[in-house]
């Protein structure tokens, strides 16, 4: 194995750390039945006045990611800078894992509060809102 090979295997940064179309389904059917005002950000890239879909909130850079943190009662999120963010400010936030969860990687406030979890897990809205 090259240098190069191993590094890329030890590297536990990913490119693309999002939240699958599925389980975003999953997680709205769940807040609207629980009657929860929610909001999904997305990464816009820089195109402005795209037209959102319902609850849909777009963020082009750090700066507008972070107010979206700040308004917010709670985030959910894959294990990525929002979770950091919102921990920043002692937002209460939902880690959320592609497999298998890294505890190396959580948050103090998703480790003490043993708010984790992965993708797959059922029932993940009565989990996170028990």
């Amino acid at each position: 194995m090259s240098i190069k090979n191993l590094k890329r295997n030890l590297d536990s940064r990913k490119k693309n750390k999002t939240i699958g179309e599925k389980t975003i389904s999953t997680l709205v059917m769940a807040l609207n039945q629980k009657v929860v005002q929610y909001k999904i950000a997305k990464f816009s890239a820089g195109i402005e006045n795209k037209k959102a879909i319902f609850n849909e909130i777009g963020y082009s850079n750090f700066t507008d990611l972070v107010e979206i943190i700040k308004k917010a009662d709670f985030i959910i999120s894959s294990d990525s800078l929002p979770v950091h963010i919102a921990e920043l400010y002692h937002k209460p936030h939902w880690t959320l894992y592609n497999h298998k969860i890294n505890t190396n990687w959580l948050t103090p406030s998703s480790s003490s509060s043993n708010f984790y979890s992965t993708f797959e897990q059922t029932n993940l809205i009565n989990i996170i809102f028990n």
